[in-house]
């Protein structure tokens, strides 16, 4: 992000996130590690320069089987 777009946005009072995880994909189903997803999203916010992420974890099939908070920890 250019830097001066940020500056302008933070003199607005405005806060920049990314949001992560919002589609109907279902993660946890993937062969993916949670703590390499988190890397991966730590990874953009600091390259972009956002002010932090926003999770909205929406697996909901993981939920219902009981198997989102394995793959969370």
């Amino acid at each position: 992000m250019q830097s001066y777009l940020l500056e302008e946005l933070h003199r607005n009072g405005v806060t920049l996130l990314i949001n992560a995880l919002a589609d109907e994909a279902p993660i946890s189903q993937q062969k993916v590690a949670a703590s390499s997803v988190a890397n991966n999203i730590i990874s953009v916010v600091r390259s972009a320069q956002f002010d932090g992420v926003s999770i909205e974890f929406s697996d909901f099939q993981a939920v219902a089987q009981g198997t989102a908070s394995a793959w969370l920890q």
